[in-house]
This record gives C-alpha cells, structure tokens and sequence, in this order.
C-alpha cells in the first residue's frame, strides 16, 4: 500500500512542478529550492526529490552538485534545433499514423478541449491539448520507439508553445485572431486530412502547423518579446 502512496505522490509532484515550468511561474534559468517545492505543493522531500530526478531526465531541470536545482534555460541555439526535430516528428507521425477507426473521434474531442481552453487564454491547458493531439496520431503507429522519441519531443514543444501562448496572450485582440485561425482553418484541414485517411496529407497538414508555429516564435523574436524568457548563445 505505501509503495502505491508513493508513485501517486510522485506523480502529483511531477505533474506540479512541470506545470509549474510550463506555465512559467518558474521561469528558464530560475533556481528552484526544495524548501520552496515543499511549500508550495505541500508535498514532501522526498517525493519532490523523485519528481526532480524525472524531469531532469525530460531536460526541463538540471540538477548540478553543491549548485541545486535550476529550471533549464532556454537557449536561442537549441530552441530552432528543437523546431527543426518538433518539424520531424510531426512528419513522422503523418507518415506512419495507421487511422485506426476511433482517432477522428478523439482528436475531435481533444480539439474542442483546446479551443475551449484557448478561448479563456488558459494556455498551460490549451498547450497540453496541442501537444496531446500530436502524442494521440503518434499512437496509431503501434511503434514504441517512434512513440518514444516524439513523447520526448512533445514534453520540450509543450514548453516551447505554452511559451509562445503566454506571450501572445498579452494582446488579447492578437491572441482570438491566432485562435480563430486554429479553428477554422488548421484543426479543419487536420480532420479532413484523417477523414480520408491520407497519410500524404497528414503529413503537409502537419508539417505546416509546425511552420506555423515557427512563424509565430520568429516573430515574437523579431519583436524583441522573448528575451526575457531565453539566452543567447
């Protein structure tokens, strides 16, 4: 019974704390002591400590010798390598999704989700849908190490677009024009593009919302609007 007790408080000091990095109210680059993990999840060490070691293991925290504990930084460099392997497993999972009979249903309703979420400017939830929905066309493949590679991928995209949510979500008017064009264009042309069961055109489909989302990170940069999140190499 105690071992259950721990992995479930494990689990729940890994959920916080990475939403905790994703939503950025522990921002890149911050450090982050136990005493304050402890208190604000009211959670114990050990636990936490556990939860620490896992998302180390993700890449969202470092943890360094006599230096603590230090939510990763993000890096001008690695942020457009992370986009050009975010680009490559979105096209993976075009290409091997297999369309099994229930995934126009679900990425429907994840869909929804996410623009319900969207349009309240909850980007921690409208992140996790975004990504969800790529984890879910994945799935399909029935290929665990391709399925393990892009979860690897989804968990660093995730931070990557509740990033660029967050920011975009200062102008508000901005922010409903991004979302609108999510729904009515791009979350369309993904679900007639598994509606036919076109492997081709999943794959273009998919591959364009990650120049999309290129696009949109480029500009923010461009404006000068992420710098207070990212280093320079």
């Amino acid at each position: 019974m105690s071992a259950i007790v721990t992995k479930s408080s494990v689990d729940r000091a890994t959920v916080l704390i990475r939403n905790k990095i994703l939503d950025l109210s522990l921002r890149p680059g911050q450090p982050v002591s136990y005493q304050y993990l402890v208190e604000n999840l009211q959670l114990s060490r050990t636990p936490i400590r556990e939860a620490l070691s896992r998302l180390t293991t993700e890449g969202l925290v470092i943890q360094e010798t006599n230096k603590g504990v230090t939510v990763a930084p993000l890096d001008v460099r690695e942020i457009f390598e992370l986009m050009d392997a975010y680009t490559v497993a979105l096209r993976i999972a075009g290409h091997h999704c297999k369309f099994s009979d229930d995934l126009l249903a679900d990425v429907i309703e994840m869909q929804e989700k996410q623009i319900q979420a969207l349009k309240i400017h909850d980007v921690l939830e409208g992140s996790y849908w975004s990504a969800k929905i790529k984890s879910r066309i994945m799935a399909t493949s029935d290929n665990h190490y391709l399925s393990m590679f892009h979860q690897i991928m989804m968990s660093h995209a995730q931070r990557l677009i509740c990033l660029v949510f967050s920011v975009e979500s200062k102008d508000p008017v901005f922010f409903d024009k991004q979302v609108n064009e999510l729904q009515q264009r791009l979350n369309s042309e993904l679900l007639e593009a598994i509606e036919k069961r076109d492997n081709v055109t999943l794959t273009s489909t998919l591959t364009e919302q990650a120049q999309v989302f290129r696009s949109r990170m480029g500009n923010l940069f461009m404006r000068q609007e992420l710098s207070e999140f990212i280093v320079s190499s």
